[in-house]
């Protein structure tokens, strides 16, 4: 039982790792492309005014300081979208599920007659459900006792980021 647990649980984390790496892959392709195109107005404007600004035995490293300079804003800016983009996806996702299933809940147990198969409330209550979720993603932090109890969790997700960027 334990090992087909421990299986199991391997086989999952390799899955969430493999779908964010293709994910990080992704914003890193974006990222780096925008910054190439950037890169040459930022060369343009900005080698006169650093040529200005420092030695003779600095102008060989302008160019490619730009240009790094150039990726990196644009790779943490595609990084910083593409966590927009995951947490209205999950927000999205997540009113949907919570809404279908609550229907389910309360028709099975006899309290509601609502059936979420035959009618749009409850998507559109999904859809209440994912802006009081994004919003509280975007905008607020988690409470420090709830913090604390979901600690093994942030945890683990701390590790599966160090797995995707250090390891291949």
């Amino acid at each position: 039982a334990l090992s087909t647990s421990m299986t199991a649980l391997t086989t999952a984390l390799l899955a969430v790792i493999a779908s964010l790496k293709l994910t990080f892959a992704r914003s890193l392709s974006l990222g780096s492309a925008i910054g190439d195109i950037l890169s040459k107005p930022a060369l343009r404007y900005g080698t006169p005014i650093l040529k200005t600004h420092l030695d003779d035995d600095y102008h060989k490293w302008i160019e490619p300081t730009i240009m790094y300079a150039c990726r990196a804003v644009s790779m943490s800016i595609a990084f910083w979208l593409q966590q927009i983009i995951s947490a209205v996806h999950s927000a999205v996702q997540g009113g949907q599920l919570f809404t279908a299933s609550l229907c389910r809940y309360l028709r099975k147990y006899g309290i509601s007659t609502f059936d979420p198969d035959t009618s749009n409330l409850d998507e559109m209550a999904g859809y209440v459900v994912a802006v009081l979720g994004l919003g509280w993603q975007l905008f607020y932090r988690t409470p420090f006792i709830l913090s604390l109890v979901l600690l093994p969790l942030t945890m683990c997700e701390y590790a599966i980021r160090f797995a995707l960027v250090w390891f291949n």
